[in-house]
C-alpha cells in the first residue's frame, strides 16, 4: 500500500502540471474521474482522499481498460490470483470512489 501511495502522489504531482489549467480549471477532454480527482487536488487534499464520483461516468467500464496491465505486473511479480486481484482493487480505488467497479476488477482478473 505505501509503493500505491507513493506512485499516486508522484502522478498527482506530474500530471498536475499538464492537466490543471488556472486553478481548480482541468482539461474538459479528461475522463470525469481524473477532473474529479484532480479539483480536489488543486484544492490542496491528499492524493490518496481525492478519489470522487458522481454515481454516473466514474462507474463506467473503462475503469477497466488497465486492470489487464496491473493484473500482469502481478503475476509477473509472481502473486497468486487473490493478491492480484487485491492489486486490481486498490488501483481502482486508487482514482475512482467506487463500490461497483472493484467487484468487476475481481470479475476480470479472474477472467484472465
Amino acid at each position: 500500500m505505501t509503493r500505491l501511495l507513493g506512485m499516486l502522489r508522484f502522478f498527482a504531482e506530474h500530471t498536475a502540471v499538464i492537466l490543471l489549467l488556472g486553478g481548480a480549471r482541468v482539461c474538459r477532454y479528461a475522463s470525469t474521474y481524473i477532473r474529479m480527482f484532480f479539483e480536489q487536488y488543486a484544492k490542496g487534499v491528499a492524493p490518496e482522499l481525492c478519489p470522487g464520483n458522481d454515481n454516473h461516468n466514474v462507474d463506467a467500464m473503462d475503469a477497466l481498460t488497465v486492470c489487464g496491465v496491473v493484473a500482469v505486473a502481478g503475476w509477473g511479480r509472481g502473486d497468486d490470483v487473490a493478491a492480484t486481484a487485491t492489486s486490481v482493487e486498490s488501483f481502482l480505488r486508487s482514482l475512482r470512489k467506487s463500490d461497483a467497479l472493484p467487484k468487476y476488477g475481481q470479475l476480470y482478473t479472474e477472467l484472465l
